[in-house]
C-alpha cells in the first residue's frame, strides 16, 4: 500500500511538470505559449503571437570595435531541416526587419534577419548551404562579406 502512495504522488508530480504536447511531431507547448493562446485574441481576431530564436550580438575586438562600444546584432530564426516560416511569422519579422534597416540602412549596428535551417552535417542560412566551420565564421561575425548570405528580408518579402 505504501508503494502506491508514493508512485501515485510522484506520477501527480510528472504529470503538473512534465511538458505538454499538442502533437507528438512538434515541439512541447510552453505554458506561457498555451497561456497566450487561451487567453489572447487569434490571428483571425487581429493578433500574432511569434517568438524569435536568436538575437546573436558581437562586439569588441570580434567587429573591430571598443569593447565598450554599441554592437553589432542579427535576429536569427531556427528551424529542423525542412521546416519553414509560416505566413505570421514572414510578416512579423519582415516589419522588424523593415523598421530597423531604415533606422540603421549601413548596417552599422543591425546585420539583418536570418533564417537557419539545421541538418545533421550542416546548416543552410536564407539558403546558402555552409559546414559547420563555416557556420560557426559566420556567426561570429569573421566570414568575409562576400561570402555571407544576404539577410532574409533584403530583397524578399518586402
Amino acid at each position: 500500500m505504501r508503494i502506491n502512495n508514493v508512485l501515485h504522488r510522484w506520477w501527480s508530480w510528472m504529470a503538473a511538470v512534465a511538458p505538454t504536447f499538442r502533437n507528438p511531431d512538434k515541439y512541447q507547448v510552453l505554458k506561457w505559449r498555451d497561456w497566450g493562446r487561451k487567453n489572447l485574441p487569434t490571428p483571425g481576431d487581429g493578433m500574432v503571437l511569434e517568438d524569435l530564436d536568436l538575437v546573436a550580438l558581437t562586439y569588441g575586438a570580434l567587429i573591430s570595435r571598443p569593447k565598450e562600444a554599441d554592437g553589432k546584432f542579427r535576429f536569427i530564426e531556427i528551424k529542423e531541416a525542412h521546416g519553414a516560416m509560416g505566413y505570421a511569422q514572414q510578416r512579423v519579422f519582415g516589419l522588424i526587419h523593415r523598421l530597423l534597416r531604415q533606422a540603421d540602412p549601413q548596417r552599422e549596428y543591425y546585420d539583418g534577419f536570418y533564417l537557419v535551417k539545421w541538418y545533421d552535417d550542416h546548416v543552410m542560412v536564407n539558403g546558402k548551404q555552409m559546414t559547420m566551420d563555416i557556420f560557426k565564421l559566420w556567426m561570429v561575425g569573421t566570414l568575409p562579406y562576400l561570402e555571407c548570405p544576404l539577410s532574409l528580408f533584403d530583397g524578399r518579402w518586402n
